[in-house]
């Protein structure tokens, strides 16, 4: 398990990097944008119309039920479709939702600054309504595979105007691009990364929770951008270790190797439970584990050495494309600071 956690999948997609950057945003972008711009309501009821998974209460095997299947996988209206509850938010006013423009293309992003609110929006679209468990140190998510069954309508609608089977134009339409029916997004809460103080960073409690905001949002699209630019986003410390890279450069100007596993919530060499760096290694054993996290030491300080000489406004896209193609073992290498500037070069 551990031979095939530490290796890597990342090889840059040729086909789809002939366009150039920034890529062309994927089908369900211009449904979200119409979305933000041009339609009434708060962004909770916004994405509500859209998404009756937002309306569904969290329960255990709720997604099973006729109910959610008839909302989500059929489109029929929520209040067709035979839920007697609709779901609360504590504060549903602190719910927004904007457009992130990105080399890899433009996303939603929905923000709050309720965690209870952030928990219920993360189970409700990540995990089909159910109560999965959520860790303490994660306070934002890509969203892949996200059923849209108010697009799935605004498409049939339009295919039945050409005249067009709806069977035929399913098909047609997923040939094409899977983002046709399922959506990408952006979740976040607003609060300090990782849970580390502000004193931890030497800014204000306000700056950092601002930069924190930042350093999230360039997070999560990393994962987007390794995604589609070299076909792989796992749920592993190296799409991590790219990932915050991406983040603290542009929110902090720096990388930090000491932050880095300060935001993972590990303790010197302890892993504590519930923390977040276990969110990344949970196919390992407790001795695989800790195997990564020593394994993962070098790797971080080799960033950290990284960034301290790339200069400002370095290509970011192109660097996490170079970055991307190393294994952890390979970024652990000594040398692999001088190797990767002489390659990039």
């Amino acid at each position: 398990m551990l031979e095939e956690y530490l290796s890597n999948p990342m090889t840059p997609n040729e086909q789809m990097l002939q366009q150039g950057l920034p890529l062309q945003d994927e089908a369900h972008v211009v449904f979200w944008s119409e979305i933000i711009e041009n339609t009434e309501g708060t962004p909770l009821q916004k994405m509500q119309e859209c998404l009756p998974q937002l309306c569904i209460a969290i329960k255990e095997d709720v997604s099973q039920s006729k109910s959610y299947k008839n909302a989500v996988l059929r489109g029929v209206p929520f209040a067709d479709a035979g839920f007697d509850e609709i779901a609360e938010y504590e504060d549903p006013d602190a719910i927004s939702l904007h457009m992130y423009t990105h080399d890899a293309g433009s996303l939603p992003v929905v923000e709050t600054s309720n965690y209870n609110d952030f928990v219920h929006l993360n189970r409700a679209m990540a995990s089909k309504c159910e109560p999965v468990h959520i860790a303490d140190g994660i306070h934002a998510a890509f969203i892949a595979g996200l059923p849209n069954p108010g697009r799935m309508l605004q498409l049939q609608d339009e295919a039945s105007q050409r005249g067009e089977p709806w069977g035929s134009a399913m098909q047609r339409l997923l040939q094409e691009d899977k983002t046709n029916f399922y959506d990408k997004i952006v979740l976040m809460h607003t609060s300090p990364y990782g849970n580390v103080p502000a004193s931890n960073v030497g800014l204000s409690e306000q700056d950092w929770v601002q930069k924190s905001s930042l350093l999230r949002v360039e997070h999560e699209m990393t994962h987007y951008a390794t995604n589609r630019m070299l076909g792989s986003f796992r749920l592993n410390i190296h799409d991590e270790l790219l990932a915050d890279f991406m983040g603290f450069t542009t929110s902090l100007g720096i990388f930090s190797a000491d932050l880095f596993f300060l935001a993972m919530g590990i303790d010197g060499d302890f892993i504590p439970e519930n923390c977040r760096f276990r969110n990344y290694c949970q196919a390992l054993d407790e001795d695989e584990m800790q195997n990564v996290l020593l394994m993962s030491r070098r790797p971080a300080a080799n960033i950290e050495k990284l960034s301290n000489v790339l200069p400002d406004g370095f290509p970011r896209s192109e660097v996490l494309l170079a970055l991307g193609v190393y294994g952890i073992e390979e970024m652990g290498e000594d040398s692999f600071p001088e190797h990767f500037l002489e390659a990039f070069a």
